[in-house]
């Protein structure tokens, strides 16, 4: 999608808000999962058979990125769509629009000196990778006329906090709009930005051209160790390829749960740590027990067992944390680690009353000092369901409560077995959504 640096935009005459989301084929190596397969060479292969999933955390990063790409296709603000239904159909918020609008601007103003400047843009990424046909999408770039090109990418997540520096998804990004538009020779740096304005705001960082195609042989040599075409023409993984988890690599990966490196190397943790802790949540035997024999099990098997480790896992975590941050506030230094203060909480008035008193003088309207809201069911049964129980039967009817969460849990726990609806739907093909729901997420 094209837009001008100037006033005049170009756009579908008829663009509709929101707009349809298309299904987009997952690239095997795409930009999204660098940092995942180029640390860990097994992992796609791992995970190739396991169902794409979606979160929340992604149907929210999703939403408020098609915002974005529609104001910026309009030429319009954030806040002329507050309160429309988005593509999850949930409305958009005050505060959420504000937060886009964030990214907006940091966007607007690389355009601002002159260029061509391309939404939501389609990239080829199988000249990096040998996947054929594969394809990124980058979220904003600017076809600058000063020997620079921008790639923007928008981050919504509160989560983890994404820098600019060596972005792997970015980077290949640039690599893409260079192939495609065929400009080897119109840039010297490439300007790579970072906008999270949930968590870190916006962020930038150039890298040369001659470093960015250093990278790209970098992609190239990883991603044949990888994946290869078979003599019957077929996309074939490399057999018995290294599994290496570390943070970035298995942050994201959907095989984390039955990666035999990431069981050894957090077991490996638990039984080398439970000397450290008083008291240990349990026996180095009885754990080393539970993990015997697990690789070549069937999954369900497989998953069981994990699930017996998952909750030694959890009391072992919380008592390393507890017991770390107790020797970090009596002073003992914990190798790598140090405390510091969290985000500050919500803001309250001292007194309210002075606060109300003060605003009267102000000679503000009652509707611009209050929020004026209806009591909530449970308020409404505590008020009417003794004194006054026919007007409470006719209340009843006028709420909705949601469901509880589904959790997984022993076979002996007493609650009712929850059985979906329909248990395929989980495996079915899925929408390409954001990254950091993750991105995230």
């Amino acid at each position: 999608m094209f837009v001008n640096a100037g006033s005049d935009l170009i756009y579908p005459a008829e663009v509709s808000f929101p707009p349809t989301k298309e299904e987009k084929k997952h690239a095997i190596l795409g930009p999204s999962k660098a940092d995942q397969w180029m640390t860990c060479l097994g992992s796609t292969a791992l995970g190739a058979d396991l169902p794409n999933v979606t979160s929340a955390y992604a149907d929210d990063g999703t939403d408020h990125h098609e915002v974005a790409a529609y104001c910026l296709e309009e030429g319009v603000d954030a806040a002329s769509l507050v309160g429309r239904p988005m593509l999850s159909g949930a409305p958009l918020t005050e505060e959420n629009a504000e937060f886009v609008q964030k990214y907006l601007d940091f966007a607007r103003s690389h355009r601002d000196e002159g260029g061509i400047a391309l939404v939501e843009e389609e990239v080829p990424i199988s000249h990096l990778t040998g996947e054929p046909d594969a394809k990124g999408t980058s979220d904003y770039v600017v076809l600058r006329t000063d020997r620079e090109l921008v790639v923007d990418d928008l981050k919504f997540g509160r989560g983890v906090e994404v820098a600019p520096e060596n972005n792997r998804q970015a980077m290949m990004y640039a690599l893409g709009v260079i192939e495609k538009h065929q400009v080897h020779e119109d840039y010297d740096t490439v300007r790579i930005g970072i906008s999270q304005p949930r968590n870190g705001g916006n962020k930038e960082w150039v890298v040369s051209m001659k470093d960015l195609l250093a990278f790209g042989e970098e992609v190239k040599a990883t991603a044949k160790k990888i994946i290869y075409i078979g003599e019957d023409g077929q996309l074939k993984f490399v057999p018995n390829l290294p599994l290496t988890p570390s943070e970035k690599a298995c942050r994201f990966c959907k095989a984390k749960a039955i990666c035999p490196a990431v069981k050894n190397q957090v077991v490996g943790a638990m039984i080398e740590g439970f000397d450290a802790l008083d008291p240990a949540p349990i026996k180095k035997d009885e754990l080393i027990q539970i993990t015997q024999g697990l690789e070549g099990l069937p999954v369900p098997d497989r998953l069981g067992k994990m699930m017996a480790i998952a909750d030694l896992a959890e009391l072992w975590i919380k008592s390393v944390r507890g017991m770390t941050e107790s020797e970090l506030l009596a002073g003992r230094p914990v190798t790598g680690f140090k405390l510091v203060q969290g985000k500050k909480g919500n803001r309250q008035w001292i007194d309210s009353e002075a606060v109300e008193e003060q605003m009267k003088k102000f000679r503000l309207k009652k509707d611009e000092m209050y929020n004026y809201s209806i009591i909530s069911p449970t308020a409404a049964q505590k008020l009417l369901e003794k004194t006054s129980p026919k007007r409470w039967e006719i209340l009843k009817g006028l709420y909705t409560q949601a469901e509880g969460g589904i959790h997984v849990a022993p076979l002996d726990d007493k609650r009712e077995t929850y059985v979906p609806e329909k248990a395929e739907d989980g495996f079915g093909e899925v929408v390409d959504t954001v990254d950091d729901g993750s991105d995230l997420i």
